[in-house]
């Protein structure tokens, strides 16, 4: 029987399919009533328990029917309890599950963890068993169950002692009657793990719900299997966990080297604004006023055993939500001359905008990001540096990230504030939304005015400076996350992966465990003398005492693109599993490991344009050019509007330019020009929502 990963109960008629009950279970029973589905209130354990009726069918297949109906299955996320009729006492929360029914049958327990104690009082009736109260077993890795007498399997027809060799089974031919066992148990030597239901034949997949069933849920489903973060005790912030940060830094590290080709530097500005430096430039304090955080105390005093806020502060100080007036303030100082220009710098920080909606990755409180602030001497250079990034911004996208991005212009109503123009890259994720991946800003002279940034000219006059400011931010992994991942979690473009391949040695034997992890060592090593796009591959051994099966998911779901597999035999044969991310996860490749140095960066290679595919062809199969106002309202309706399936995609729309329309269309439907796009030689037509001529199409789409 297979056990895979958690997937949530569900109180569906098909017991047989629905709740993954196995080919071995499936002949024993039968479903008796499927309206009567109840929950078992106060038996709570990290989930639901779904209650199932069902009618049980004896001992040899559907024979023997004078056998009571109306048995009872119980489900929770660790172990399948069956047990004829009535459970009473079930148990959980110390490892242990315990049922006392002294009118009980028939039993199984099945799916506890590797080295975790059953305990389970067992009356039977006379006669078909000798096994007596207060037995206990002890599961093992595979999810099986051993007794103590010579380590036997208690599970199916027949078992596999601890030597490897077949006896026969102390489990009677239904496969639910435990004989021979004593009231002693042993451990098995690995440490306990909780194992979750396994799956039906329908769902194969790690990650449940799965896209089609509920894609905000598979989302949230995916950063949890992925181990990337979590949300934090303040309301609205997340901790970004070790592989999520290592993401990051890798993101860092190449968007880093991009600014310094392009010719810039880093630099750090303070977290605290005065308020006054926000006042200076209206339209920016009015984009922002309502997502600032403040400080207005600079000390904390003890009253009546409470500490509360003391030391007023003369002035406000926001926490950073952007930092173009306080930079723009430094650039005051420091730009008199037209010689001290341009001014090219970038910083990597973090920033505070109140969020009522946190999601993580794409809407959070606090944030980590880069933001460039350039001054220049004339509007031409300015206008050229906020091009130049967002094609930086666009190059990242696509060769990195493996995510084909639309540029162009922001309308009016979804412009920075304080900005001319906004510019922007927009993706398209799985659930057919657009997220805004990067935005780059001419500012113009809006904000070197309202700091002061001047000089003298060439001609000796005095000039305010023309700045720009752009950036990207951790919303960028959610994007990631949304483009590519799958029903078995995340899949991550190798270019951009912390580890590109993993290597997994499988060490079933403790003699041959050396030999198979020097070999797994001697791999990394080579693999590592290898290159992939100028760098070297990066490469990782799970040592880990777990089983082989354990580690592959895990990787699966962490999204590394290429997971190797050294065992004895593969040891002995001079081969590797190679598995691929972009695959199937059943599907290997069993290659020479000589050949692997060389064949690794290019199955990379080949991972990383797959990828670049299959968004692009995502994109394309939903960018719908849509000449009437009802076939846009119908593009964009969802068929059940209690719960939305997934719809829409981007509309090729024309648009007469007014904002009118626009806040009438995104109060109908909750969609908004993502962006103007460029064009050569753009084409007029009319705008289906007033009658006006449009001087081209627009982008619409729904947006996180």
């Amino acid at each position: 029987m297979r056990i895979c990963q958690k997937v949530p109960l569900l109180a569906s008629a098909t017991l047989k399919s629905q709740c993954g009950i196995g080919k071995h279970l499936q002949r024993f029973l039968h479903i008796a009533d499927p309206q009567d589905q109840q929950s078992l209130p106060g038996r709570r354990h990290g989930g639901e328990i779904g209650v199932f009726n069902v009618d049980f069918c004896g001992r040899k297949r559907l024979g023997n029917p004078g056998k009571p109906s109306g048995a009872v299955v119980i489900l929770d996320h660790d172990h399948i309890i069956l047990d004829n009729q009535r459970a009473m006492g079930l148990q959980q929360g110390d490892g242990t599950a315990r049922v006392t029914d002294h009118h009980a049958h028939h039993r199984m327990v099945h799916g506890v963890g590797d080295g975790q104690t059953i305990n389970i009082d067992l009356v039977f009736r006379k006669g078909v068993t000798d096994l007596g109260e207060g037995s206990r077993f002890v599961g093992n890795e595979n999810g099986e169950l051993f007794d103590d007498t010579d380590g036997f399997h208690t599970w199916g027809h027949s078992c596999t002692a601890r030597d490897g060799s077949r006896r026969n089974s102390p489990v009677s031919r239904s496969g639910f009657f435990l004989k021979n066992l004593q009231e002693r148990s042993f451990t098995v030597p690995h440490a306990p793990q909780r194992w979750p239901l396994f799956m039906s034949e329908k769902q194969q997949n790690a990650i449940s719900p799965r896209r089609e069933e509920d894609f905000p849920e598979w989302y949230q489903q995916v950063i949890r299997a992925a181990d990337l973060a979590e949300n934090s005790e303040v309301r609205g912030c997340m901790v970004i966990k070790p592989w999520g940060y290592a993401l990051w830094e890798k993101m860092q590290a190449v968007l880093d080297r991009m600014f310094k080709e392009t010719g810039h530097k880093n630099a750090y500005f303070p977290l605290f604004i005065p308020l006054s430096y926000l006042e200076k430039e209206a339209a920016h304090v009015e984009g922002f006023a309502k997502e600032c955080a403040v400080v207005t105390h600079h000390r904390l005093e003890a009253r009546d055993g409470k500490l509360v806020p003391a030391g007023e502060l003369t002035e406000p100080l926001v926490v950073r939500p952007t930092s173009e007036t306080i930079i723009g303030a430094a650039y005051a100082r420091w730009v008199k001359s037209w010689r001290d220009l341009p001014v090219l710098l970038n910083q990597w920080a973090n920033v505070v905008r109140w969020e009522m909606r946190p999601r993580l990755f794409l809407r959070t409180a606090e944030f980590l990001w880069q933001e460039g602030h350039t001054a220049h001497e004339t509007q031409e250079e300015a206008e050229v540096e906020t091009m130049k990034m967002l094609r930086v911004y666009e190059t990242f996208a696509r060769d990195f990230l493996a995510l084909p991005v639309l540029c162009g212009e922001k309308s009016e109503s979804e412009r920075f504030p304080g900005a001319l123009r906004t510019y922007c890259i927009e993706a398209m994720v799985q659930d057919r939304k657009a997220i805004q991946a990067g935005t780059s800003h001419f500012l113009g002279q809006n904000f070197s005015k309202a700091s002061g940034i001047q000089f003298q000219g060439r001609d000796g006059s005095v000039q305010h400076a023309w700045t720009t400011s752009w950036g990207v931010s951790t919303r960028l992994i959610g994007t990631l996350i949304m483009a590519h991942s799958d029903d078995d979690g995340l899949l991550l473009p190798p270019r951009i992966a912390p580890t590109q391949v993993i290597i997994i040695p499988i060490t079933p034997k403790e003699d041959s465990k050396a030999a198979v992890l020097e070999a797994a060592e001697t791999l990394a090593k080579t693999l590592r003398s290898a290159s992939f796009h100028g760098e070297p591959v990066s490469v990782e051994v799970d040592a880990r005492d777990l089983g082989g099966g354990v580690k592959s998911w895990e990787w699966i779901k962490k999204g590394a693109p290429l997971r190797i597999e050294i065992g004895p035999r593969d040891l002995a044969q001079g081969t590797a599993a190679v598995s691929r991310r972009d695959r199937p996860h059943k599907e290997k490749a069993f290659l020479p490991m000589a050949g692997l140095p060389e064949q690794v960066p290019a199955i990379l290679e080949e991972i990383q344009a797959t990828l670049l595919d299959r968004a692009s062809a995502f994109r394309e199969a939903h960018l719908k050019p849509l000449d009437s106002k009802e076939d846009f309202y119908a593009f964009f309706t969802p068929k059940n509007a209690a719960k939305p399936e997934i719809h829409g995609g981007f509309a090729l729309t024309h648009w007469n330019g007014s904002p009118a329309v626009e806040e009438q269309i995104k109060a109908d439907l909750k969609v908004t020009i993502r962006c103007i796009p460029f064009e050569e030689s753009p084409e007029p037509g009319i705008c289906p929502f007033s009658g006006e001529p449009s001087k081209q199409r627009v982008i619409w789409a729904k947006s996180y």
